[in-house]
């Protein structure tokens, strides 16, 4: 490695480290007002959770009937130990990680499958346009999720000798796109709003994931005991107001609210959130067998999956 990679990759892990505690500490809705019957839910800055900030925001879940509080947090390795304490039981999620969190003392079902879009994003002033020039590049990524899979499948793609990149992992999604702003990355996996912010601001998108062969974010249905879910008849209720939610968002009358949740959940700029257009959201969808044993096969290339996993029980629990 270039010295001046090493001092780069120093920065990077510093920076990371510092925020370690902060990312840990989730901004949950009214913690005084205890509801035990509350439906918890956690939420990341992401596309595929704006729905749910919309409907939360606008009474959506009140008027169907369910309660709903919301954990928020920054990375996704949060949101999964927010889930294996029991904290929530419903996340958002993604196949890589879901499939992992699966034991004889945690069962998971798949809830929604949502096909959002990831972007390769390079620094501006990089002479970087295509995949195979980020030889001895940082590509910042949140290890063993679906920007962990894109970027190796990407290097793949054009031959790029993955050994070559540096994959730092950057968890908080926001600090992700934030290090990218600043020049202290070469390139970052990024999930929407905060590609199109980066891409606004003259950095290059070089690729985004077009393939729907596998979703990125999947939400998720957790509980301790096995079989049918007692949040099942709340989780349906939740669906349906998501799919809602995302209807309605495509309403220019809307646009008032989108931008104060932009702003206000995302940290975007002001005027940033009033003139960006980003992608709209993807309807709700069932996972499919395919997506599951592509993220398991995946996984078990990574050794992190015992090769006996039973995909199928995985794909059974699905609530429909």
């Amino acid at each position: 490695m270039r010295p001046t990679g090493t001092v780069l990759l120093a920065t990077i892990l510093a920076m990371a480290s510092c925020t370690k505690r902060q990312e840990a500490l989730p901004y949950v809705d009214k913690p005084q007002e205890a509801d035990s019957a509350a439906l918890n839910v956690a939420v990341l800055p992401t596309l595929g959770c704006l729905p749910v900030y919309y409907a939360q925001r606008t009474g959506m879940f009140d008027s169907a009937g369910v309660s709903v509080r919301l954990w928020r947090y920054q990375a996704q390795m949060d949101v999964d130990t927010s889930v294996l304490r029991g904290h929530v039981q419903i996340a958002a999620s993604d196949p890589f990680r879901a499939i992992r969190m699966q034991s004889d003392s945690l069962h998971i079902s798949p809830l929604m499958a949502i096909n959002e879009p990831l972007s390769l994003v390079a620094l501006k002033g990089k002479r970087v346009r295509q995949m195979r020039q980020m030889k001895e590049k940082t590509v910042a990524v949140c290890r063993l999720s679906c920007s962990d899979y894109w970027c190796q499948r990407m290097a793949a793609d054009t031959g790029l000798d993955l050994s070559t990149i540096y994959r730092p992992q950057i968890n908080d999604i926001y600090l992700r796109a934030d290090m990218l702003r600043n020049g202290l990355l070469d390139a970052a996996m990024l999930p929407e709003p905060y590609a199109t912010w980066a891409a606004a601001e003259g950095n290059k998108r070089i690729r985004r994931t077009g393939d729907k062969s596998i979703c990125n974010t999947l939400w998720i249905v957790s509980q301790r005991e096995k079989g049918r879910s007692a949040h099942e008849a709340q989780a349906r209720v939740f669906a349906h107001v998501y799919e809602e939610a995302a209807r309605r968002m495509t309403a220019a009358v809307q646009a008032d609210t989108i931008r104060k949740i932009l702003t206000s959940e995302y940290r975007l700029p002001p005027l940033l959130a009033d003139t960006m257009r980003i992608p709209e959201t993807p309807r709700p969808r069932a996972i499919t067998r395919e997506e599951i044993d592509k993220a398991a096969e995946w996984l078990r290339g990574q050794n992190r999956l015992p090769k006996n996993f039973n995909t199928d029980e995985f794909l059974l629990q699905q609530i429909k």
